[in-house]
């Protein structure tokens, strides 16, 4: 699935929101780095990353070659900002209707509207897929995440008190929330 577009932004600045390259491979990489050592609200830590740029570059050639998922970039300033990745639920008849996704953005630029616009996209790109149902799992203390998906129409489906275990022990709840396209 190809997509670009600009995205006006709080501020009036433009930001992109286009395909990742192959040749976005080591930026991405670094990108994830940043924000996994930014905030405990994501899915892992880097320890955990077996990432090289080679894989990524696999990684995103196949996602541009597919129908039904992207990775996708957002651009402001002349770097990366940030990324989201959606794909089917699972290649079952069953769950063919369903996609879900994962976004990130460098918490620098939290509040500017940079998720907003990438989520969107997001949500175009699902529209196209032909997805009846995008999904997410949120980490209800990341408050401004939720109050963003929210107000793009995501509603809450569940709650998972001990979804996420931290390194230090503790437990986070996850919020599931779907928006139906």
């Amino acid at each position: 699935m190809i997509y670009a577009r600009d995205f006006t932004l709080k501020s009036g600045d433009v930001a992109r929101v286009r395909n990742a390259r192959e040749a976005d491979a080591e930026e991405i990489i670094k990108l994830f780095r940043t924000c996994r050592e930014e905030t405990d609200f994501l899915l892992s830590y880097n320890e955990e990353s077996k990432l090289t740029p080679e894989k990524e570059r696999e990684i995103i050639a196949g996602m541009n070659e597919a129908e039904r998922s992207a990775l996708l970039v957002i651009e402001y300033g002349g770097s990366l900002a940030g990324t989201a990745g959606f794909s089917e639920v699972r290649d079952r008849i069953k769950l063919r209707h369903r996609a879900s996704f994962g976004v990130n953005i460098l918490r620098g630029l939290w509040g500017m509207g940079l998720g907003k616009a990438i989520v969107q996209a997001v949500i175009d790109c699902a529209r196209t897929a032909e997805y009846e149902q995008l999904e997410l799992e949120v980490v209800a203390e990341n408050e401004r995440a939720v109050g963003l998906y929210k107000s793009l129409g995501f509603t809450e489906f569940g709650r998972n008190p001990r979804g996420f275990r931290t390194r230090y022990g503790a437990y986070q709840e996850l919020i599931s929330m779907r928006m139906e396209l």
